[in-house]
């Protein structure tokens, strides 16, 4: 998983976008933009998965964060279970 995971954080890094917007209507369709230069990156019929395109530009890297966080903190779990089976097998 860790490999995985260094792979998703290269594709939010590579992205060319930090901000977007969502342009358009059911009729139409949807444009995702660039909040920076105007450039559609996407089109979908869809809002929800343009606001989804959108959103995941912020979400992904405070879940890979999160990730990290409790990584860490089973890792010092783990160690305390660990050290107290030691203890109480002396």
């Amino acid at each position: 998983m860790k490999y995985e995971l260094i792979d998703i954080r290269e594709r939010v890094e590579n992205t060319t976008f930090d901000k977007a917007y969502v342009k358009g209507d059911p009729w139409k369709g949807y444009e995702v933009r660039n909040e920076g230069n105007g450039i559609i990156i996407a089109e979908t019929s869809s809002e929800t998965d343009a606001e989804f395109i959108i959103y995941a530009r912020q979400d992904i890297p405070f879940l890979l964060a999160e990730v990290e966080r409790l990584s860490k903190e089973l890792a010092y779990e783990r160690g305390v279970i660990d050290d107290k089976q030691y203890k109480s097998r002396r």
